[in-house]
């Protein structure tokens, strides 16, 4: 349930095409951008058919809305904070380690900065991969494809060059700000 708390849903997925969070079980970025400092206060992932009037305190917010909390060099709410780093390097990845349980993989570009540099808006995407079950020699796959686990994750062991690779299929040509900052504090 945790991986839930920061608003950052995992892909669904439904067949051996669709995709999956992208995860690892250690760190493997180090380094933290000097150019992509985030804004420290509350963020809206921004979903299409999910309507919020930021000038409303949050509790007025439809339920769709989903938000986190950032903190210099932590995301989280209230209870749990997460830290993450920026990698340096690009594409942009940015690392999310969630409670020594796994460490998560978006890819980012950062769209607007304040007068002070710091990001206020940028595209966000989970990394994805496919999993598809290992089948024995010779063996056919299932008719209508794969069955998957919704939010089965794929390990990267050790590759940061693999999220590179994913973070430049997420990139593609350019996109709409889809979280943003909202303001200083949660209310």
């Amino acid at each position: 349930m945790k991986r839930f708390i920061l608003g950052f849903a995992l892909l669904l997925a439904a067949g051996c095409d669709r995709p999956s969070k992208l995860y690892s079980e250690t760190i493997l970025f180090h380094y933290r951008d000097p150019a992509a400092v985030l804004k420290p206060g509350l963020w809206l992932w921004e979903r299409e058919g999910c309507p919020v009037d930021v000038r409303q305190p949050t509790y007025q917010w439809e339920d769709c809305a989903e938000t986190a909390n950032i903190g210099d060099g932590w995301t989280g709410d209230l209870i749990l904070r997460y830290p993450f780093v920026i990698a340096a390097g690009n594409p942009r990845v940015m690392q999310i380690e969630y409670a020594g349980d796994y460490v998560g993989y978006d890819y980012i570009a950062a769209l607007e900065m304040d007068t002070q540099g710091q990001v206020v808006a940028m595209y966000r995407e989970p990394l994805a991969c496919t999993i598809e079950p290992a089948l024995a020699p010779g063996e056919p796959p299932p008719a209508g494809g794969f069955p998957m686990v919704p939010g089965a994750p794929c390990p990267v062991k050790d590759a940061a060059a693999v999220l590179r690779v994913a973070a430049d299929a997420a990139a593609g040509p350019a996109k709409a700000p889809n979280f943003r900052w909202v303001r200083e504090k949660p209310d």
